[in-house]
């Protein structure tokens, strides 16, 4: 589950690959209640990690693949970005504020790789989001990935 910054909107996804928009509903700032707002479809897979970008439009999601995807909320489309060699386990994202539709993706792999990815929300669909760098050398699955929150380190 995720909450969205800046909205009153708390996402869900469950395992059936569905992702359920949820707002958040208060009285004089006691809680209410959720009330669907929308749902997706995502994927065939189980969604193992998911974060949002570009505004909340879109987001970076993990299952069990070797590629990561970038799901679009107002489309309904899904792009897959091949790279790991075994099951993608976790992703985090990096936006600069002053450039929202730009940044940068971590995933971490059972293969064992940390891959850096730029992304990209103005570049053609299937090139929004290219590897730079891949981090090598770890001896087990990386379970976790995580930019500093303030510098994107």
């Amino acid at each position: 589950m995720e909450y969205l910054k800046n909205s009153n909107t708390v996402v869900a996804i469950n395992g059936d690959q569905n992702a359920f928009l949820y707002e958040i509903v208060t009285d004089s700032g006691v809680f209410i209640s959720l009330k669907l707002v929308e749902s997706h479809t995502l994927y065939l897979d189980e969604i193992i990690d998911m974060k949002f970008i570009n505004q909340n439009k879109e987001a970076i999601l993990c299952s069990n693949s070797e590629s990561i995807k970038l799901f679009n909320f107002e489309t309904g489309s899904c792009e897959l970005y091949p790279g790991h060699t075994d099951i993608v386990i976790s992703v985090d994202k990096f936006q600069d504020p002053e450039d929202p539709e730009r940044g940068w993706v971590l995933s971490g792999s059972k293969d064992q790789n940390v891959r850096l990815w730029r992304y990209d929300s103005s570049a053609d669909p299937f090139q929004k989001i290219k590897c730079v760098t891949v981090f090598k050398g770890h001896n087990k699955n990386i379970c976790s990935v995580n930019f500093a929150p303030k510098k994107g380190q």
